[in-house]
Protein backbone atom coordinates (compact mmCIF):
# COMPACT_ATOMS: atom_id res chain seq x y z
CA UNK A 1 0.00 0.00 0.00
CA UNK A 2 1.00 3.61 -0.27
CA UNK A 3 0.78 6.55 2.09
CA UNK A 4 -1.65 8.30 -0.28
CA UNK A 5 -3.96 5.27 -0.23
CA UNK A 6 -4.03 5.02 3.57
CA UNK A 7 -4.14 8.72 4.47
CA UNK A 8 -7.77 9.61 5.15
CA UNK A 9 -8.83 5.97 5.64
CA UNK A 10 -11.48 5.34 8.27
CA UNK A 11 -10.51 3.57 11.48
CA UNK A 12 -13.41 1.29 12.34
CA UNK A 13 -14.57 -0.64 15.41
CA UNK A 14 -15.64 -4.29 14.90
CA UNK A 15 -19.30 -3.22 14.84
CA UNK A 16 -18.59 -0.89 11.90
CA UNK A 17 -18.66 2.35 13.89
CA UNK A 18 -16.12 4.92 12.62
CA UNK A 19 -13.60 5.93 15.32
CA UNK A 20 -11.47 8.38 13.34
CA UNK A 21 -9.40 8.88 10.21
CA UNK A 22 -5.74 8.23 9.46
CA UNK A 23 -3.88 11.54 9.44
CA UNK A 24 -0.28 10.35 9.13
CA UNK A 25 2.17 7.56 9.88
CA UNK A 26 5.02 7.38 12.37
CA UNK A 27 8.11 6.10 10.54
CA UNK A 28 11.27 5.25 12.45
CA UNK A 29 13.94 7.25 10.54
CA UNK A 30 16.68 4.70 11.35
CA UNK A 31 14.94 1.46 10.40
CA UNK A 32 12.02 2.41 8.15
CA UNK A 33 9.62 0.53 10.43
CA UNK A 34 6.14 1.97 10.97
CA UNK A 35 5.21 1.46 14.65
CA UNK A 36 2.07 3.62 14.73
CA UNK A 37 -0.43 5.76 12.85
CA UNK A 38 -1.68 9.23 13.78
CA UNK A 39 -5.48 9.14 13.98
CA UNK A 40 -7.76 12.17 13.98
CA UNK A 41 -10.53 11.06 16.34
CA UNK A 42 -13.45 12.83 18.02
CA UNK A 43 -11.14 13.25 21.06
CA UNK A 44 -8.33 14.82 19.02
CA UNK A 45 -5.10 13.38 17.64
CA UNK A 46 -4.29 9.90 18.95
CA UNK A 47 -1.82 7.17 18.13
CA UNK A 48 -2.74 3.68 16.97
CA UNK A 49 -0.07 1.01 17.34
CA UNK A 50 0.04 -1.03 14.15
CA UNK A 51 0.03 -4.26 16.16
CA UNK A 52 -3.48 -3.28 17.33
CA UNK A 53 -4.78 -3.36 13.74
CA UNK A 54 -6.94 -6.39 12.97
CA UNK A 55 -7.29 -5.76 9.23
CA UNK A 56 -6.27 -3.17 6.60
CA UNK A 57 -8.06 -2.30 3.38
CA UNK A 58 -7.44 0.67 1.11
CA UNK A 59 -10.29 2.63 2.68
CA UNK A 60 -10.67 1.18 6.18
CA UNK A 61 -8.60 -0.03 9.11
CA UNK A 62 -10.32 -2.28 11.63
CA UNK A 63 -9.37 -2.32 15.32
CA UNK A 64 -10.83 -3.89 18.46
CA UNK A 65 -12.03 -0.76 20.29
CA UNK A 66 -11.68 2.95 20.91
CA UNK A 67 -9.21 2.17 23.73
CA UNK A 68 -6.67 1.14 21.05
CA UNK A 69 -6.36 4.85 20.23
CA UNK A 70 -4.00 6.40 22.78
CA UNK A 71 -2.28 9.69 23.54
CA UNK A 72 1.46 9.95 22.73
CA UNK A 73 2.40 10.16 26.43
CA UNK A 74 0.61 6.81 26.98
CA UNK A 75 2.91 5.17 24.42
CA UNK A 76 6.32 5.14 26.17
CA UNK A 77 8.03 2.70 23.78
CA UNK A 78 7.42 5.23 20.99
CA UNK A 79 8.86 8.27 22.83
CA UNK A 80 12.32 8.09 21.22
CA UNK A 81 10.93 7.57 17.70
CA UNK A 82 8.52 10.52 18.10
CA UNK A 83 11.42 12.74 19.20
CA UNK A 84 13.34 11.80 16.05
CA UNK A 85 10.33 11.87 13.73
CA UNK A 86 11.00 13.42 10.34
CA UNK A 87 8.64 14.47 7.62
CA UNK A 88 8.86 12.18 4.59
CA UNK A 89 6.19 13.64 2.32
CA UNK A 90 7.49 16.77 0.55
CA UNK A 91 10.99 16.17 1.96
CA UNK A 92 13.85 16.94 -0.43
CA UNK A 93 15.66 13.81 -1.64
CA UNK A 94 19.41 14.00 -2.22
CA UNK A 95 21.81 11.63 -3.93
CA UNK A 96 24.80 11.16 -1.65
CA UNK A 97 27.84 10.55 -3.81
CA UNK A 98 31.01 12.65 -4.11
CA UNK A 99 28.75 15.65 -3.50
CA UNK A 100 25.10 16.15 -2.63
CA UNK A 101 22.74 16.44 -5.56
CA UNK A 102 19.02 17.08 -5.13
CA UNK A 103 17.13 14.54 -7.23
CA UNK A 104 13.59 15.53 -6.29
CA UNK A 105 10.97 15.70 -3.59
CA UNK A 106 9.29 12.74 -1.91
CA UNK A 107 5.72 12.60 -3.19
CA UNK A 108 4.58 9.25 -1.77
CA UNK A 109 5.92 6.07 -0.22
CA UNK A 110 4.89 2.44 -0.24
CA UNK A 111 4.96 0.14 2.75
CA UNK A 112 4.32 -3.44 3.70
CA UNK A 113 1.28 -3.89 5.97
CA UNK A 114 2.61 -7.17 7.42
CA UNK A 115 5.97 -5.99 8.75
CA UNK A 116 4.97 -2.92 8.59
CA UNK A 117 7.91 -1.13 7.06
CA UNK A 118 8.84 1.25 4.30
CA UNK A 119 9.35 -0.41 0.90
CA UNK A 120 10.10 2.49 -1.44
CA UNK A 121 9.91 6.24 -1.95
CA UNK A 122 8.36 7.96 -4.94
CA UNK A 123 10.15 11.17 -5.87
CA UNK A 124 9.18 13.82 -8.37
CA UNK A 125 11.29 16.48 -10.02
CA UNK A 126 10.65 19.04 -12.71
CA UNK A 127 7.54 21.06 -13.51
CA UNK A 128 4.01 20.01 -14.50
CA UNK A 129 4.21 18.23 -17.86
CA UNK A 130 7.99 17.84 -17.57
CA UNK A 131 7.80 16.06 -14.24
CA UNK A 132 9.94 13.00 -13.76
CA UNK A 133 9.01 10.30 -11.25
CA UNK A 134 11.63 8.05 -9.70
CA UNK A 135 11.12 5.08 -7.37
CA UNK A 136 13.79 4.68 -4.69
CA UNK A 137 14.01 1.21 -3.10
CA UNK A 138 14.46 1.04 0.69
CA UNK A 139 17.95 -0.42 0.28
CA UNK A 140 19.00 2.77 -1.47
CA UNK A 141 17.96 4.93 1.50
CA UNK A 142 21.02 5.92 3.50
CA UNK A 143 19.53 8.38 6.00
CA UNK A 144 16.30 10.19 6.78
CA UNK A 145 16.89 13.47 8.57
CA UNK A 146 14.98 16.68 9.25
CA UNK A 147 16.77 18.41 6.36
CA UNK A 148 16.02 15.66 3.82
CA UNK A 149 16.31 12.07 2.71
CA UNK A 150 19.71 10.89 1.52
CA UNK A 151 19.91 8.04 -0.98
CA UNK A 152 22.43 6.09 -3.02
CA UNK A 153 21.63 5.70 -6.71
CA UNK A 154 23.18 2.60 -8.32
CA UNK A 155 25.94 3.54 -10.73
CA UNK A 156 25.32 0.58 -13.05
CA UNK A 157 22.69 2.25 -15.23
CA UNK A 158 24.70 5.46 -15.41
CA UNK A 159 27.85 3.65 -16.61
CA UNK A 160 25.98 1.68 -19.28
CA UNK A 161 24.21 4.82 -20.51
CA UNK A 162 27.48 6.74 -20.85
CA UNK A 163 29.28 3.99 -22.74
CA UNK A 164 28.49 3.24 -26.36
CA UNK A 165 31.25 0.63 -26.38
CA UNK A 166 30.02 -2.98 -26.85
CA UNK A 167 33.07 -4.14 -24.86
CA UNK A 168 31.68 -2.40 -21.78
CA UNK A 169 28.39 -4.25 -22.12
CA UNK A 170 30.07 -7.64 -22.69
CA UNK A 171 32.52 -7.34 -19.79
CA UNK A 172 31.73 -7.91 -16.16
CA UNK A 173 29.29 -5.38 -14.78
CA UNK A 174 30.23 -3.30 -11.74
CA UNK A 175 28.56 -4.24 -8.47
CA UNK A 176 26.17 -1.72 -6.94
CA UNK A 177 27.46 0.13 -3.92
CA UNK A 178 25.75 -0.65 -0.62
CA UNK A 179 25.29 1.20 2.62
CA UNK A 180 25.10 -0.06 6.15
CA UNK A 181 23.27 3.02 7.52
CA UNK A 182 19.68 2.24 6.62
CA UNK A 183 18.34 -1.07 5.50
CA UNK A 184 14.72 -0.91 6.61
CA UNK A 185 14.83 -4.64 7.34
Amino acid sequence: MTWKQVRGSWVMAPDGAPLGRVRDMVVNPHTGNIPALWINSADGMKLLAVDEINRWTRTEIFIESLTDLILPEEFPRLKKVLQQEVSIINAPVFEKAESLKKIGTCNNFSFDTLSPSLLSLETISGWLIWQQTRIIHRRQILEMKKNGIFVSIPILAEKIKRSSSPEMLQGSLPEAETSQSFRGE
